[in-house]
């Protein structure tokens, strides 16, 4: 475990991380704002402040409480982050007053992609939720069940789809892409203040089937890599901690039995590209590892890349037992395999070419 740096020492209320890609996000509702960052975690790529957001949603009346970006998913390429922004102000009839935001990484541009009611409960978390697949954006509210949109990369403005109900108020979804034996299966995870559902998105007909009860759900996440084998699989975290479900649980192939996996009260979870957990905390977040997985982490695993490159490359033009400088394979016997003249007799001229002089 090691800490997500995040300036300033308020609430990490909401945090994402793209699918395939190594870009997270984590909003802070107290300051309201989202600091973007990459494979490097000390290097701030980006950070949409309070009065950007208040910009675009001008009747809104943010300020140093859990108003503010309650929720953030990034498309799967890392290029769109859309972040969830509630407050409580009255907008007036018929408008709804909060907003979903689009951040557009490659153009840094950011606008409004929506507007609906997400959240008008008074001074308090909602740990709202949201989920980006296939040119979709799935966003969980409060009362109005879970909202579509289209999404896609030419979607400026999100286009309603319809919506979904599941439960009470919306605090977590998650998409599980399938597996090896049923490479068609996608799976929605969603989770309310004490139940954990899942839905087959391929399903002409699709429904919420329940999965099991926790205590008070502040985020749920899935990740089909982290840990290493064996902790792949739907993580909850509720008040006690964060829990894990095997692949197999929460498909609904094995019977419910959840294990605590790290015991602590936080605000929300997000899975990463590289096999880790982001988890937005009370103070900065945290990203975790588990101890058991062998695998580099992506920062390490390009310079590991770089460094068997560079042993390859120094191996090729200084060959064991050869002068320094020459190049590996250079040397051809006239009239062997591979040589391109099979008439000519080997005049004594091995055919080594030194760096630098051959054509």
């Amino acid at each position: 475990m090691s800490t997500w740096p995040v300036a300033g020492g308020d609430e990490s209320s909401a945090v994402a991380a793209a699918a395939f890609s190594g870009r997270y996000a984590v909003a802070d509702s107290f300051e309201d704002t989202i600091e973007v960052r990459g494979i490097d975690p000390d290097v701030l790529i980006r950070s949409i402040s309070r009065s950007e957001i208040m910009v675009l949603a001008a009747w809104m009346n943010l300020g140093g409480g859990p108003d503010g970006p309650s929720g953030m998913t990034w498309s799967d390429s890392g290029r769109f982050l859309f972040v969830l922004i509630h407050d409580d102000a009255f907008r007036g009839p018929g408008q709804a007053s909060d907003v979903v935001l689009r951040y557009d990484a490659f153009e840094d541009e950011i606008h409004v992609f929506a507007e609906l009611d997400l959240f008008n409960r008074g001074d308090a978390f909602p740990h709202l939720s949201a989920a980006h697949f296939r040119g979709r954006l799935y966003v969980g509210t409060s009362d109005a069940g879970i909202q579509i949109y289209r999404a896609a990369r030419s979607d400026d403005v999100g286009v309603a789809l319809g919506s979904l109900a599941s439960g009470s108020s919306v605090r977590g979804l998650a998409i599980d892409r399938g597996n090896a034996e049923d490479h068609e299966a996608v799976y929605l995870y969603a989770a309310d203040l004490t139940t954990v559902y899942r839905m087959r998105l391929d399903d002409p007909a699709p429904v919420f089937e329940t999965i099991g009860s926790f205590d008070d759900i502040q985020a749920i996440a899935y990740s089909d890599h982290y840990g290493g084998s064996g902790n792949e699989g739907l993580y909850i975290l509720d008040t006690s901690g964060l829990h894990h479900l095997t692949p197999a649980q929460a498909r609904g192939s094995d019977p419910f039995a959840p294990t605590l996996y790290f015991a602590g009260t936080e605000h929300d979870v997000a899975a990463t590209a590289d096999g880790a957990l982001l988890v937005g905390a009370s103070e900065d977040a945290l990203l975790l590892r588990d101890d058991t997985d062998p695998r580099l982490a992506f920062s390490d695993w390009i310079v590991d890349e770089l460094d068997q490159l560079v042993l390859f490359a120094k191996g090729l033009v200084n060959p064991d037992g050869e002068p320094a400088g020459w190049v590996i394979d250079a040397d051809r016997d006239v009239g062997s395999a591979g040589s391109g003249n099979s008439d000519r007799k080997n005049s004594g001229n091995s055919g080594r070419f030194p760096k630098g002089n051959r054509k």
